[in-house]
């Protein structure tokens, strides 16, 4: 669909002018997803400048703005030979360098018909609508419905050949694939994150501080987890001979979690053993500092690019979702109820961890709550309508500045961190996933599954990136340890997406609460400031 259509003489003028109207009508017609307006501006005069220096000042072009398959796009054509603005020469080789740093990717094509006809097709940025993952999840689990029983309405044969030679081994290979990504991403969260505290020495008494606070707060979320868990869903009784069998098992479990070589736990997928590798690895790293520069360097970059993958695979997730409750349904799966109690019990563990945080900050700082939920509220809305902790976090730093009075060097160090590594509610969720789900397929829990599953909900929700979908996609590290199969991965996916939403709101508030925490006990917070009320 055409939106936009001009034409015009190329001159330094003209450049100029239709520039500035071009990214008027991307502006305008992106509305609120409009991406960064002066960076597609500066990518069309470039355009336009270099053709009028292929063709010279006077050359008709002819601009199109139009949608193709959902994307917005603009074409800058002229007519003529064969000449292609987009090579880069010395001349013009930092423009374009400068172009491809900021993200624009325009594409050249030439057709020779009508006299020739030299097309540039500059890409529109286009932000992703709110919510546009929870969408595409519930999409998928609707067409995977309507799918199941259009295939009732089939021949017996027809409906069984699709369901075991097409849904059912596309679904495996998707989970396949998803599970290997996994290993190596929390591997090398793992590493750069120990990696990120920069040294033992420069990390001082604040950062120690801060994570402190943090890691309080996650090993009561997850016990407190473990323990409801364990009386609503029940625990077997550990092998073992009398009383020492659950001794024995957790003797058992460390012997576990420390490989024989570093290269085995790769090779055969031992989520447990290669997260150890990684803290091993992360905190030797640490102390070797700049002697090691390079490696640090190369696994730094190495994650990057673990990190883009899984962001493309976690655009897969409702195709994912999609197969995955086709394969349930035809298998006919029951225990659903075990989904309500996760539901629940979620929201109960989550409650609870809040009022352990709010009380232990007004314990420290003796300020009312209802004075400090004022304050966050704005923030807390945000995070609660955009189900993103960055999407909020200038409302977040605006709150913890200039109405808690929290030291700026705190607060530009605390909040990017606590971001990144700090989801309680996470590990609440993925603790929950596991046993819930476990209840569904029959599948026993002692004392020592009780053990590593919390271990595990905190380690993943820590090292799951900041990417939409990513603690989704590494529930395979769970799931493997509970010997869950295949199947379950779609329903830990779909509760996920449905809990996920109200993380983002649960994490953020908790994490101001601990900054303001830390921030009193190292007095680095104006009291003044802090205790006068919102107005």
């Amino acid at each position: 669909m055409i939106f936009y259509e001009s034409n015009f003489e190329l001159s330094n003028e003209a450049v100029v002018k239709y520039a500035k109207e071009i990214s008027e009508a991307y502006e305008k017609e992106a509305k609120k997803r409009v991406g960064n307006v002066q960076k597609f501006k500066l990518t069309v005069e470039e355009i336009l400048l270099r053709y009028q220096d292929l063709f010279g000042a006077g050359v008709p072009c002819h601009v199109v703005g139009f949608w193709h398959f959902g994307k917005l796009q603009f074409s800058v054509e002229v007519k003529g030979d064969s000449r292609n603005p987009l090579v880069i020469d010395d001349q013009y080789a930092y423009s374009f360098d400068l172009l491809t740093q900021m993200g624009m990717f325009p594409k050249y094509s030439y057709s020779p018909r009508n006299g020739g006809n030299n097309v540039v097709v500059i890409p529109a940025e286009l932000k992703a609508r709110k919510n546009q993952f929870l969408i595409n999840v519930l999409i998928a689990v609707v067409l995977a419905v309507v799918c199941f029983y259009g295939m009732k309405l089939l021949p017996a044969n027809a409906s069984s050949f699709i369901e075991t030679g097409f849904i059912k081994p596309i679904f495996i290979k998707m989970t396949n694939i998803m599970a290997e990504i996994a290993t190596p991403l929390v591997f090398l969260a793992v590493v750069t994150g120990i990696i990120g505290i920069g040294d033992t020495r420069s990390f001082g008494k604040m950062g120690q501080k801060l994570l402190t606070g943090m890691l309080t707060t996650y090993l009561f979320a997850g016990i407190l987890c473990a323990i409801v868990s364990s009386f609503v869903y029940g625990v077997g009784k550990a092998a073992g001979n009398g009383d020492y069998g659950f001794v024995s098992q957790m003797v058992q479990l460390v012997l576990d979690i420390i490989p024989d070589n570093l290269v085995a736990p790769f090779a055969i997928d031992n989520d447990l053993q290669v997260i150890t590798i990684a803290v091993f690895v992360g905190f030797v790293l640490l102390v070797l500092g700049n002697k090691v520069k390079i490696v640090t360097q190369v696994l730094t970059e190495l994650s990057d690019v673990v990190y883009k993958a899984m962001a493309f695979v976690c655009k897969c997730i409702p195709a994912l979702i999609f197969f995955g409750i086709l394969n349930v349904m035809c298998n006919e799966m029951s225990g659903f109820e075990n989904l309500y109690k996760m539901i629940i019990l979620f929201i109960c563990c989550s409650l609870a961890t809040v009022l352990f945080v709010v009380l232990k900050t007004y314990r420290v700082a003796r300020v009312p709550f209802g004075v400090l939920f004022k304050k966050q509220l704005p923030t807390t809305l945000i995070n609660l309508t955009t189900s993103s902790q960055v999407s909020a976090l200038p409302s977040n730093m605006e709150c913890c500045k200039h109405k808690f009075g929290i030291d700026e060097r705190l607060v530009n160090f605390g909040l990017p961190l606590g971001i990144v590594v700090f989801m309680p509610c996470g590990a609440i969720f993925i603790s929950l996933v596991a046993w819930s789900l476990s209840a569904m397929w029959g599948i026993p829990f002692d004392l020592g599954q009780v053990v590593k599953v919390t271990f595990l909900g905190i380690i993943l929700a820590i090292a799951a990136p900041p990417i939409p979908g990513s603690a989704l996609a590494i529930m395979p590290i769970v799931f493997s340890a509970c010997g869950l199969p295949p199947e379950a991965y779609p329903i830990g996916i779909l509760m996920g997406t449905v809990i996920g939403y109200a993380c983002p709101l649960l994490n953020g508030f908790l994490l101001q609460q601990e900054l303001l925490c830390a921030a009193v006990k190292l007095n680095a917070c104006d009291k003044d400031v802090l205790k006068k009320p919102e107005s």
